[in-house]
């Protein structure tokens, strides 16, 4: 009975080592953002740099954005932040970092940062689209948080580089009424 507890006891702990290699990190929103704060709570964060701006609609009306974090650097690569809240309880589930102009290397370059941060991306797309346009799509997924790289351009022109952040709760959620 005994070295049965205690083969008990090593599979659960072999099982929780894994599962904490494939997820070491959580975080709980973007910067000093965390989910679930109201406009006014990011309004008093970031005091004096958030815009309201003409709401615009995501996900199919479920979120909506209208706050807007303009300048926003990470090294010499500028973003505007854009604050998602749920059209429901109007409180924070995503954050997306856009950058646009944006060169391939810019996806190359943040790539890696958020490789060394938090690991290799559980997904990794290359799409061809029409026209000679291009889309590369990485994703990590964190108990909390699901993070986003992509890029989009079309040959000859500038690309368009995002950086997603969004509540894990809302994307379970959305599963499970599937």
């Amino acid at each position: 009975m005994r070295k049965i507890i205690l083969l008990c006891v090593a599979v659960f702990l072999f099982i929780s080592a894994l599962s904490w290699a494939q997820n070491p990190i959580n975080i709980k929103g973007w910067n000093k953002t965390s989910w679930g704060m109201t406009e006014d709570n990011l309004m008093e964060l970031f005091p004096g740099q958030i815009t309201r701006i003409a709401k615009q609609e995501i996900d199919h009306g479920k979120i909506y954005c209208n706050l807007k974090l303009t300048n926003y650097k990470i090294g010499d690569i500028e973003f505007d932040v854009l604050f998602g809240m749920s059209a429901i309880d109007n409180k924070l589930k995503h954050v997306r970092l856009v950058c646009n102009p944006a060169l391939p290397s810019h996806f190359s370059q943040f790539e890696q940062l958020l490789i060394d941060k938090y690991g290799q991306p559980q997904s990794k797309e290359a799409l061809q689209g029409i026209a000679n346009s291009y889309d590369k799509i990485d994703s990590w997924s964190l108990s909390s948080t699901k993070i986003e790289l992509t890029f989009s351009y079309a040959v000859g022109s500038m690309g368009i580089l995002n950086i997603i952040y969004s509540d894990q709760i809302l994307r379970k959620e959305k599963l499970d009424k599937l």
